[in-house]
């Protein structure tokens, strides 16, 4: 996390999720939650070129094709490619507001100041407070 980068990977089990756009959903939270709590500045991803559903996830979430790996991937018979596609922090926020993605505020949390030394530890505390801060939206959405 110190080099604010984070490689994704979705999968959707149910194959009836498959189609009623879990896997947008489920990057879209991911994504969310990597830039807006743990200060990710890039997000990097692979996908089947066959697999047309997650290609247009990542798209529709704001992933820009970087790069094909050429016929790296055997299946059905036959080689495929597997793209590579990433996103910036800026891209990201501007695919969720796009969508009219809410701002998850409950994770601005002050959270400990990410640095490059390696011997930044965070305070323990600092989750406690978090955790309560969480429950607390949690118990405030219930009603």
């Amino acid at each position: 996390l110190d080099q604010r980068f984070l490689f994704l990977e979705t999968a959707i089990a149910q194959p009836h999720g498959r189609r009623i756009a879990w896997g947008i959903e489920a990057t879209r939270l991911a994504c969310a939650y990597s830039v807006e709590a743990l200060g990710i500045e890039r997000i990097e991803t692979k996908a089947y070129a066959y697999n047309t559903l997650s290609v247009n996830c990542l798209k529709r979430n704001g992933f820009t094709l970087e790069g094909t790996l050429r016929q790296a991937r055997m299946h059905g018979g036959r080689r495929w490619d597997i793209l590579v596609f990433s996103a910036l922090e800026p891209e990201i926020r501007d695919a969720l507001a796009g969508d009219g993605f809410t701002p998850m505020g409950f994770w601005n949390i002050p959270a400990v100041a990410l640095n490059d030394s390696a011997d930044a530890t965070p305070d323990p505390s600092s989750f406690a407070s978090a955790s309560i801060e969480v429950s607390s939206a949690r118990s405030r959405l219930a009603r």
